[in-house]
C-alpha cells in the first residue's frame, strides 16, 4: 500500500510516501504462529514489540536526513526524504539515507539507511520509472525495487 510521490524541481528531488504495514505483520504473525515451537504472545503484542518497535523504529532512525512520521496505533510510516540530486546527464537521483525508498516494503536494512543510493530513472511519456538493484551478499540474483510515478503537473 505504498503511495508515494517525487518532486523535481531543477536538479533537487524530493520523495514522499506513506505505508501501511498490517497485512504484512498479520502475515507475519500467522507464519511465526503457524511454525513456532513456543506458544507466542497475542499478536499485537509480538508485531508490536518484535517488528514495530524492534525493526521499524530502530532501523529508520538510522536514516539522519529523512523525516520519519510513525503511526504505532495503525502500523502506519510516512517518509519525506529531501535533498535528492538529479543528474538529467546520467538518468540518475541520488538520495542520502533513503531508508523508505529502498527498503522499508521489505521491514528494511540497516546498512541502506547509512549509505547514498541512487536510483536510475527513465522517463515514458507522464510516468517517470525509478530503478535499484545491488548485489545481495551469499545470494544468487539481485535485489531489485521499481517504482513508478505518474506526471501530474508541471
Amino acid at each position: 500500500n505504498l503511495k508515494p510521490t517525487i518532486t523535481i524541481s531543477g536538479n533537487k528531488a524530493t520523495y514522499e510516501g506513506s505505508v501501511n504495514l498490517t497485512d504484512a505483520y498479520n502475515s507475519i504473525y500467522e507464519y511465526h504462529k503457524k511454525n513456532a515451537k513456543i506458544k507466542l504472545e497475542p499478536k499485537e503484542e509480538y508485531i508490536r514489540t518484535y517488528y514495530f518497535n524492534s525493526m521499524i523504529k530502530t532501523h529508520l532512525s538510522a536514516s539522519k536526513y529523512s523525516k520519519i512520521d510513525i503511526d504505532e496505533a495503525n502500523y502506519t510510516v510516512h517518509t519525506v526524504i529531501p535533498d535528492g540530486i538529479v543528474n538529467t546527464d546520467r538518468n540518475i537521483i541520488t538520495f542520502d539515507n533513503p531508508m523508505a525508498i529502498s527498503d522499508l516494503v521489505i521491514f528494511s536494512n540497516f546498512s541502506i539507511a547509512i549509505l547514498d543510493t541512487t536510483y536510475n530513472y527513465t522517463i515514458d511519456g507522464d510516468i517517470l520509472t525509478l530503478t535499484y538493484e545491488r548485489h545481495d551478499t551469499g545470494q544468487r540474483f539481485n535485489i531489485y525495487y521499481e517504482l513508478k510515478f505518474k506526471k501530474v503537473q508541471n
